[in-house]
């Protein structure tokens, strides 16, 4: 069992995510956690890629910069942009 501290805020603006996805408050912080950890070790190892460019190391480090909602926003727009077109 795990106990953490969280400021209201935080406890609020998780609540509300949890309420909009249709998870409980236990389900909603695994699933941030095992994405913020899996997209942590995902942009760590494209940033140590040889095969990268001096711009995309910039768009990788630029990624981990950004806050979780901001990185799903980004992923949601790739993930639209590289589905096939109707």
């Amino acid at each position: 069992m795990l106990h953490i501290r969280v400021t209201d805020e935080l406890k609020s603006r998780l609540e509300e995510s949890a309420q909009f996805f249709g998870r409980s408050m236990n389900a909603e912080i695994s699933q941030r956690l095992e994405e913020s950890l899996y997209l942590s070790k995902m942009a760590h190892a494209l940033e140590e890629s040889p095969q990268l460019t001096d711009g995309e190391r910039a768009l990788v480090q630029s990624f981990r910069n950004m806050s979780q909602d901001e990185r799903r926003a980004v992923l949601a727009l790739l993930n639209k942009l590289s589905s096939p077109h109707d």
